[in-house]
């Protein structure tokens, strides 16, 4: 199943959430995160990448 968590996460153009999701669902397990917590960090993380790259594609036009 990771595997095609991972092609997924590629498909819907989602690099962070294929690059994190396994060591954060490990993390989230291991201590006791529930789902709704390790789902909203993970898209989180994807998000705040995202608008960095905007950023600085606005700001270097």
């Amino acid at each position: 199943m990771k595997e095609q968590i991972h092609e997924y996460c590629h498909r819907l153009h989602l690099p962070v959430m294929a690059e994190r999701w396994s060591a954060m669902a490990e993390y989230a397990a291991t201590h006791n995160i529930p789902y709704s917590e390790f789902l909203f960090r993970l898209l989180e993380a994807e998000d705040a990448v995202k608008l960095l790259w905007a950023l600085f594609l606005y700001n270097a036009i």
